[in-house]
């Protein structure tokens, strides 16, 4: 626990983080991965009295869902991929949570956990990034999650194929290739 390494998602985010940096008694090194397309999101946007009140959030359930007996798949994801993802599923109309972990490390299992167990009648759980599968947090998350997820429920991913380097070199097939993890997330 001697580094933090954070994705955060919002403006209010990546203020709470810094400001938590700031205001820590012991100096930890803290590594932010966060591109530079989520300046100009309109989602990634946070309002006066999000920046103003509140604190930097670990994790952060996808508060659309409201009905929790209805999810039978919860996705989680790090980084602006969780955008994608909600507008993918939101043209799907499907009940599934996209959960955004905002801190890689130290990770938040528990707050992981604690959001699993919320939904009564889940049967998988899937891990989604834009990187390869044998690049970003996957396999960190995997050895996190494997075995302790609620009995029955299956621990899944979707990501780019393994890969000597984190992109194609081609537009177009980069948002091919994003369209189709973001698909497989979302039904598989």
């Amino acid at each position: 626990d001697n580094i933090q390494i954070v994705v955060p998602t919002t403006a209010a985010q990546y203020f709470h983080m810094l400001r938590r940096q700031m205001h820590r008694s012991v100096r930890k090194p803290l590594v932010v991965m966060t591109p530079k397309s989520l300046l100009r999101h309109p989602a990634a946007r946070s309002s006066v009295d999000e920046l103003t009140s509140g604190s930097f959030l670990e994790t952060i359930d996808d508060p659309s869902i409201t009905n929790n007996d209805e999810v039978r798949r919860l996705v989680f994801c790090s980084g602006k991929i969780a955008y994608g993802l909600r507008e993918k599923r939101d043209e799907m109309e499907v009940p599934i949570p996209i959960v955004r972990v905002e801190q890689l490390y130290p990770f938040p299992l528990e707050q992981v956990l604690d959001i699993a167990s919320r939904y009564p009648n889940l049967e998988s759980v899937c891990w989604t990034q834009e990187e390869p599968e044998n690049m970003g947090a996957w396999t960190f998350v995997f050895h996190k999650l494997a075995g302790r997820l609620p009995d029955g429920v299956e621990l899944t991913y979707s990501a780019r194929v393994e890969s000597a380097s984190p992109s194609t070199g081609s537009a177009k097939i980069h948002e091919q290739e994003q369209q189709e993890l973001i698909q497989k997330a979302l039904t598989t």
